[in-house]
């Protein structure tokens, strides 16, 4: 039943949360569902084996406090000599009024939003999927899988049925793009893109029947072909090069030193690499390529995420060390950007998460960063350096693949930012985790390989 409650909050986040801004609707619809599930999990399965995912439990509650802390009041003379506070202090001098203590975030809303809706669904999945056994691991993989070819086949609807199409759940989104569930054309590509690893682990997973190995590679390589069209026709640039990176990963990352499961693998990667060719001689012939017709119409002085990049520079000078509070960049950025920069369009968030992180969360975020990224390249180096390829491995290869895909997708956007694909990300630090330490709770039996 835990497993199934976290499955349900990444449902739940798939259907309600594809969206990054604090003020959706969607987002105050998630938020009480969420609540009730964590309680659920909490109430019914109270964490009792938590010890193979205590440094990702650890980052998580380190990255919630430095949140929470955030939003302490502090006296009026310490909050106006914090670095960045000066103009807004000036501000209450100019009006006549008493500076009032202040929380250190200068948006507090926003940052208590940032704490609910970035750290709820991992919650679940780190304290739901850190007790998880071998055979509950490897069923997450096709779930996931099923989620991004249901995405990428809603996609298809929305193309066909246009920007006006009611297969649009977001009042802000890239109506002129196959988005799926998401809100954003890069965040769509960035999920389909960090599913061919996963793709790849699925068909390398034991099975003890003979047709339903068959079955599923095939089911694979559909769900294969369909990413790589809906990527190339997506318009993201990003996505057509994690797209690339992708395949190579699914194609070489991993590959068991053994005989066994290559032949599976062979024809998985055979049909990507030949769907890849095929789609993309069929959709520029129709016109419709638009990752790469973005590509060739790129001009660097006219786009705002890397025009603004001086402006974040200049943000990360004035607010550090302790940043300008979580969820505050959006009211923040139009105080600093100039009148040559306006423009009928804005930026929510600095589509650079390195930047924005420096910018909202200061010294103490960039240093969570730090250790995260070397408990991942610690771990990504374990799940490779295994000799064999058992169950464990491969799960937690695939992990390490899919997690650098959505990595790099945040140098140039904020995918994680939106509650799933956070929530996502979460799984799958506790998939590769889980893979390298080779936890065997009950249930963990695998079944005779089949391929």
């Amino acid at each position: 039943m835990r497993f199934w409650i976290v499955v349900a909050a990444l449902a739940l986040c798939l259907l309600l949360g594809g969206s990054s801004r604090h003020d959706s609707i969607l987002l105050l619809a998630l938020r009480p569902l969420l609540v009730l599930l964590a309680a659920a999990l909490l109430a019914f399965f109270p964490p009792r084996g938590l010890q193979p995912v205590r440094w990702l439990i650890i980052l998580w509650a380190s990255l919630a406090a430095w949140i929470a802390l955030q939003l302490v009041p502090l006296p009026p003379t310490l909050w106006a000599g914090l670095p960045g506070r000066e103009k807004f202090a000036e501000i209450y001098s100019a009006a006549g009024m008493d500076i009032p203590w202040h929380a250190l975030s200068l948006a507090p809303d926003r940052t208590w939003s940032s704490l609910l809706t970035l750290l709820l669904a991992p919650a679940i999945i780190l304290f739901g999927l850190g007790e998880s056994d071998r055979e509950q691991r490897a069923r997450l993989i096709p779930i996931l899988a099923l989620f991004a070819a249901a995405s990428a086949f809603l996609g298809a609807v929305q193309m066909a049925s246009g920007e006006v199409s009611p297969f649009y759940f977001h009042q802000y989104a890239n109506r002129d793009a196959p988005i799926g569930f998401l809100a954003n054309r890069n965040h769509q590509a960035a999920f389909l893109a960090m599913t061919l690893p996963l793709l790849r682990c699925w068909v390398e997973l034991p099975s003890a029947d003979a047709r339903r190995a068959f079955a599923r590679n095939v089911i694979a390589g559909i769900f294969a072909m369909l990413i790589v069209v809906m990527t190339l026709v997506s318009g993201s640039r990003a996505g057509l090069v994690l797209l690339c990176l992708a395949i190579a990963l699914a194609a070489f990352g991993g590959r068991p030193r053994s005989g066994r499961g290559r032949f599976g693998v062979s024809v998985l990667v055979g049909i990507v690499t030949l769907a890849l060719a095929v789609a993309a001689a069929a959709v520029m012939f129709l016109g419709r390529a638009q990752s790469i017709d973005r590509v060739f119409d790129l001009e660097v002085e006219q786009e705002q995420r890397f025009t603004s990049l001086p402006i974040f520079l200049d943000m990360i000078r004035d607010l550090m060390p302790v940043g300008s509070g979580f969820g505050t960049f959006d009211h923040l950025f139009r105080s600093y950007e100039p009148d040559s920069a306006l423009s009928g369009t804005y930026l929510n968030n600095a589509h650079n998460d390195l930047a924005e992180l420096a910018i909202t969360g200061g010294v103490p975020a960039l240093l969570i960063l730090a250790a995260f990224l070397l408990w991942w390249g610690w771990a990504t180096i374990r799940a490779f350096r295994v000799v064999s390829g058992p169950v464990d491995a491969v799960i937690a290869r695939a992990s390490a693949s899919a997690l650098l895909i959505l990595l790099l997708a945040s140098l140039t956007d904020y995918p994680l930012r939106t509650p799933f694909l956070g929530a996502v990300f979460a799984a799958l630090c506790v998939l590769l985790q889980l893979g390298i330490t080779g936890t065997r709770n009950a249930g963990a039996a695998v079944a005779t390989q089949v391929r």
